[in-house]
């Protein structure tokens, strides 16, 4: 248990710089051609790979002194603001011990990633915001919280709060199989006992209505379709980046089944409905993944009222959208979603 958990071991800072100049080194391409927009968090994750039990505080601060070395201090922010730069104000963060790191909230986000809002489209989400941070915390209720989850709870709820705006506490409850009214209090009471006050308490299901009828517009506009491949066959082609046979059927044939599901008249597991993506993608993530399955249970706010339900990969970005999400702080292995996130907001023109 000790030599697993990293008890006694003693990490140099000579190691962690061997490990930050290895990571830095594999990243030289990337960073070359992004500069200060290369996602720099990567190559935080990739020293803990190298030197799991290296202090994280002494690997962030190490990591901006050689990005600042290597490139120089970044674009200044605001308005004629006099403001340090973002190396800056980590390292200064990091002298003062029993003082957290906090980052400007542009380091919390991609600015890798272009997601191409129109100016309508920023222009009614603003008008909600009011221009503050908006977070959530989306546990799905099939189970009691873990120390995990107490990390996710004050990440989100402290950055929201740092920044003069809200936290949601969401419930992802899309599989009515694992989930229950009695997870649902217990979470409710377990984030109040950790002194945080939800901005609104609400569910996926609220929106299912609206989800649902999301689907039938990327129907209509070719951005899905209903398949009849079993899940073995599913998951074998989408490992060889094989379309799905039933890829290019009508948009209306498309919107026959799709209702033939709503109103049950297959089986479980008989077909789903999936997003048409990119089968061609290196990211798995990309590649037709589903949105919608057969349930035939019953879910724990909506009742029977619905025997179809949306997958996570398509309920979570736009629930997001729906409550005006301007920061979706989500753990490294979220990450490869990304891509699918805002592909599918995208595809259905949603902030």
């Amino acid at each position: 248990m000790e030599e697993a958990t990293g008890v006694g071991v003693v990490v140099t800072t000579e190691q962690i710089k061997e490990a930050i100049e290895k990571a830095f080194e594999e990243a030289k391409d990337q960073i070359e051609a992004k500069k200060h927009n290369y996602p720099f968090a990567k190559l935080i994750a990739r020293v803990s790979e190298m030197q799991p039990w290296a202090n994280k505080v002494q690997v962030l601060e190490l990591i901006n002194e050689k990005k600042l070395a290597l490139l120089g201090p970044g674009e200044a922010t605001g308005k004629g603001r006099n403001k340090l730069s973002k190396e800056e104000k980590a390292t200064k963060k990091t002298t003062e011990a029993k003082e957290e790191i906090v980052q400007d909230i542009t380091d919390l986000i991609g600015r890798d990633v272009d997601v191409g809002n129109s100016k309508e489209i920023l222009a009614k989400h603003l008008a909600f915001t009011k221009g503050k941070v908006h977070t959530r915390f989306p546990p799905e209720p099939n189970g009691y919280l873990h120390i995990g989850h107490a990390k996710a709870i004050r990440f989100n709820f402290t950055v929201a709060k740092h920044y003069g705006g809200n936290c949601y506490l969401r419930f992802d409850d899309t599989n009515p199989c694992k989930e229950n009214q009695e997870f649902i209090d217990h979470i409710v009471k377990s984030v109040d006992w950790l002194g945080f006050k939800p901005y609104k308490i609400t569910a996926s299901s609220d929106y299912f209505q609206e989800l649902y009828e999301a689907a039938v517009e990327l129907i209509k506009r070719s951005k899905a379709y209903v398949c009849f491949q079993n899940s073995e066959d599913m998951r074998r082609d989408r490992m060889n980046k094989v379309n799905s046979p039933w890829r290019d059927t009508s948009v209306e044939d498309n919107l026959r089944e799709f209702e033939k599901m709503r109103q049950g008249r297959y089986d479980e597991g008989v077909c789903c409905l999936r997003m048409k993506m990119d089968m061609q993608h290196d990211n798995p993530c990309m590649r037709d993944t589903v949105a919608y399955r057969i349930r035939y249970t019953p879910h724990p706010h909506s009742g029977n009222k619905w025997c179809i339900y949306p997958t996570y990969d398509y309920t979570h970005c736009m629930v997001d959208s729906l409550e005006n999400i301007t920061h979706s702080l989500c753990t490294l292995e979220f990450e490869v979603r990304r891509e699918s996130y805002y592909q599918l907001l995208k595809d259905l023109d949603w902030y």
